[in-house]
């Protein structure tokens, strides 16, 4: 039994798999994201590793000192951010810590960069809301109270927001 993660090069032209980036085995997370410097992964046992995006090969790792760090991406190009309990955090990538942490005190349901901000969607039992982050500080630059009942999307397109409903609704906002 155990489930077997890893990564997968996939040709777009033939739509195949050409290589396994990360064999199974080895403690790589399903957290991935691809930046110039190469494949950066979030390990379950705790590490940032970066490898080589041919060959799969860990080129360097450090020890992630963040605890529930998850949904890694590079943003805005060589950004890489990761979701932590209620909150966001940017990490460096050459020791591991959070460069800045921003506790939104609720769940993270969806996250986007558009325009230089993370715009994050986080909710309660209760309440909903959108707000965006300063990609650089992490500080809070605007938050609002949505009223578009539970929903866990939000895409940014063009200079616009996407937001899905529970209810199978999408509503746009403009940036």
């Amino acid at each position: 039994g155990g489930s077997e993660g890893g990564a997968l090069r996939i040709d777009p032209r033939t739509n195949r798999v050409t290589d396994v980036i990360a064999p199974p085995g080895d403690p790589v997370a399903m957290d991935l994201a691809l930046r110039r410097d190469g494949l950066w992964a979030l390990t379950a046992d705790g590490r940032l590793q970066r490898r080589d995006p041919r060959t799969g090969a860990t080129l360097n790792q450090v020890p992630l000192r963040l605890d529930g760090a998850r949904d890694l991406r590079a943003v805005a190009g060589e950004t890489l951010v990761a979701a932590v309990p209620g909150g966001l955090a940017r990490l460096d990538p050459h020791t591991g810590h959070a460069v800045w942490r921003r506790h939104l005190g609720q769940r993270i349901s969806a996250w986007t960069e558009a325009g230089g901000l993370l715009w994050v969607r986080s909710g309660g039992q209760l309440d909903e809301r959108l707000s965006a982050l300063d990609l650089d500080t992490g500080q809070v630059m605007t938050s609002v109270e949505l009223d578009t009942g539970s929903g866990s999307g939000v895409a940014a397109i063009d200079d616009e927001l996407w937001l899905t409903t529970l209810a199978g609704n999408v509503v746009i906002l403009q940036q």
